[in-house]
């Protein structure tokens, strides 16, 4: 009984204590660091703190896109450029949780590139699907659904339907229905999706797995297992072979099949599983990153569902150990 309550309270507290930590990140001094961004352009300030960003070094990053937005603004005034820069010091923003300082950046982007180039173009269109993602993950759908819907009109007059662009805002309106419960709306989204990526791109693609595996939990959540079971057993397949089994995205494939394995009770087929995705998540990213962090979590709660206390207590202490929680999240 001791056991079962330790596991409890410990489960409690990492769920309550989640949150997205950054790496560390140290800059050099401040005065040889004013006199470096001094000398730079803003093409060089824009790509060093890009870089930053995707080393996970969010406040270097912070620092250098400022002052590329500084600089843009100073010499040309608020024109493509300076949007470019509201639209990535934002997303830097996004990845240091400083999200109330999000939405006037990706506001003042969408209006620059609308009085610069009008709303029938490719920029307008990705500052709406910006600002779009941003209010989804805030979970103020009803301010997302309209910028969704605009980015695909635009997307369609200008590329046509069989652009894998065109599909992604499909996929985008989708996984907005879909968090909302509205499932009949997010169908035919997803499988338009699917259908354009597997025409343009072929079955052997990666954007074709994503399809698969968002389809695959369209139908999980609606509990048909059998047809959630195909799509996570394609994307499964073809990331095998496109990918290896040593690579994140086959660990995700495995990982999702498991849970619905776990989810109807077939603890025996989710296990191997679950396994397999732990064993490459530390292999390849590490026993500190978020991912990891999950595949602890799931197979602990795969253990502790079954009553096996000693084998799932271990997993929640490295699920906890596991702290570099970075957002990984992509702006289309």
């Amino acid at each position: 009984m001791k056991n079962i309550l330790t596991l409890l309270i410990m489960f409690l507290g990492f769920l309550n204590s989640f949150s997205f930590l950054q790496a560390q990140d140290t800059t050099v001094n401040s005065d040889s660091l004013k006199a470096t961004l001094e000398n730079l352009s803003w093409k060089e300030l824009d790509s060093i703190g890009k870089k930053f960003r995707n080393e996970s070094k969010f406040n270097t990053s912070e620092i250098y896109l400022k002052k590329a937005l500084q600089v843009a603004e100073k010499q040309n005034g608020k024109d493509s450029l300076y949007a470019i820069s509201c639209r990535e010091l934002g997303i830097t923003y996004f990845y240091q949780n400083k999200y109330d300082k999000i939405e006037s950046l990706f506001l003042e982007a969408k209006e620059v590139r609308e009085k610069v180039f009008g709303k029938n173009h490719l920029d307008y269109a990705q500052s709406c699907s910006n600002l779009a993602v941003f209010y989804e993950t805030q979970g103020l759908y009803q301010k997302a659904e309209p910028l969704y819907l605009e980015t695909k009109k635009i997307r369609e007059k200008i590329l046509g339907k069989e652009h894998v662009d065109y599909a992604s805002a499909s996929n985008n309106l989708a996984t907005l229905y879909k968090n909302q419960g509205l499932y009949q709306k997010a169908e035919p989204l997803y499988l338009e999706s699917k259908e354009i990526r597997e025409k343009v791109l072929g079955k052997e693609h990666i954007d074709y797995t994503h399809s698969c595996n968002n389809i695959a939990i369209l139908y999980q959540e609606q509990g048909n297992y059998q047809k959630a079971e195909s799509f996570y057993l394609e994307a499964k397949e073809i990331r095998k072979r496109i990918l290896g089994e040593e690579r994140s995205e086959y660990a995700t494939s495995c990982n999702n099949l498991a849970t619905l394995y776990r989810n109807q009770g077939l603890y025996q087929k989710a296990e191997p599983l679950f396994l397999k995705a732990k064993e490459i998540r530390e292999k390849e990213l590490g026993n500190q990153h978020p991912y990891y962090a999950y595949s602890c979590s799931n197979l602990a709660t795969l253990y502790y569902s079954q009553k096996l206390y000693q084998k799932a207590e271990p997993l929640y202490l490295d699920r906890v150990n596991a702290r570099n929680f970075l957002y990984c999240f992509q702006y289309v």
